[in-house]
């Protein structure tokens, strides 16, 4: 079974744009405090590998054999 699914990510400017999810990681972020995250990483068309918050992506396909058509 693959991870690769296609999400759409709601880029840092408020864009949405597509990209192919490969898997969640935790993340550590902060500035005068730090704490963890999990995050989505994924990948854009040209190759690029970046990563955002669960929040920012949504799925649009499905792995689970019943919601597929």
């Amino acid at each position: 079974m693959s991870t690769k699914r296609k999400v759409m990510v709601k880029t840092y400017s408020g864009r949405e744009l597509e990209a192919t999810f490969h898997q969640f990681v935790a993340c550590v972020e902060g500035e005068g405090s730090i704490y963890s995250i999990v995050c989505a990483v994924i990948e854009w068309p040209d190759g690029r590998v970046d990563s955002f918050g669960i929040n920012d992506i949504r799925f649009l396909d499905s792995e689970v054999p019943y919601e597929q058509s």
